[in-house]
């Protein structure tokens, strides 16, 4: 810890720009700024009511769990535990170009696909739609706009109860709207007109007898192999009906003669089959 206090300590460096590309020491410069931004931001000191907390033994212990785990090199181990470059440890790991860049403390984790992504995602999602909380208040914040609404009549709808009670209950939305959070995209979107629904793509039904017909056009042999069981889905009489693909059922046409052009098929298939739609 001694080494990292003798860096010497520059608070304006957070407030300047970012070395130019052009400039002929550009790589020493980077790294110099780097070692100044990790000198102010990245150093975790352990504060009483800040990060130190009692734990059940009634020992103070760091909530960041400070020192960290040290490694002199980013890990993978066999077990799936894995983690960064971490020299020493009451340094806060970083990534270079977001404290270059925003000069600003940082620390970096790998996600996978476990309940830290999960987590993330729930978190990053609600923060950018602005979920909203429980609406413990709202009875007074519509009590307030009906007093405002009271104390501030308008003459010109006094022989109207409709527009009276139109501007009450606009009143009253008003007061709610104004106490919650927006989401910028959501307003953009009742800007534009673009509706309560945001796609980023335009999808088309494909429906499984055309798709098993492209695919055994395409694939001859897997017509060679054993029979198998497949189900017809008429939608005219809903009905979902067991047969063999060689021995349709009695009630509904065969396949590929079926009236309705809308009927799917779906159920066990080939090896093959399986294999193919698992990379659709």
């Amino acid at each position: 810890m001694e080494t990292i206090k003798a860096i010497p300590r520059n608070n304006e460096v957070s407030y300047s720009h970012p070395p130019h590309p052009d400039h002929e020491h550009y790589d020493r410069e980077l790294q110099r700024m780097e070692l100044e931004l990790a000198r102010m931001e990245q150093v975790h000191v352990c504060k009483p009511r800040c990060c130190l907390v009692y734990d059940k033994h009634g020992q103070l212990v760091c909530k960041r769990r400070a020192p960290f785990k040290l490694s002199e090199d980013d890990f993978v181990t066999e077990t799936g535990a894995c983690g960064p470059k971490h020299l020493h440890g009451y340094v806060n790991a970083w990534v270079t170009s977001i404290l270059i860049n925003a000069r600003c403390n940082n620390d970096g984790k790998f996600l996978t696909n476990g309940g830290d992504m999960k987590n993330i995602t729930f978190y990053v999602t609600s923060y950018a739609a602005k979920k909203q909380g429980k609406n413990h208040n709202i009875s007074a914040i519509m009590a307030n706009g009906y007093t405002y609404h009271l104390d501030h009549p308008k003459p010109e709808y006094v022989d109207s109860v409709r527009d009276q009670q139109r501007l009450l209950l606009f009143r009253l939305v008003h007061c709610i709207n104004r106490e919650q959070e927006l989401a910028a995209p959501m307003v953009m979107s009742y800007l534009m007109g673009w509706g309560d629904v945001y796609r980023s793509h335009t999808y088309s039904p494909i429906y499984w007898s055309s798709f098993l017909s492209a695919l055994f056009t395409t694939f001859p042999e897997l017509l060679q192999t054993p029979p198998w069981y497949v189900l017809l889905h008429d939608n005219q009489t809903s009905l979902i009906k067991a047969c063999h693909r060689d021995q349709p059922p009695m009630d509904l046409p065969p396949p590929g003669e079926t009236e309705n052009s809308d009927a799917q098929v779906d159920g066990r298939v080939p090896e093959e089959v399986s294999a193919l739609i698992g990379t659709l």
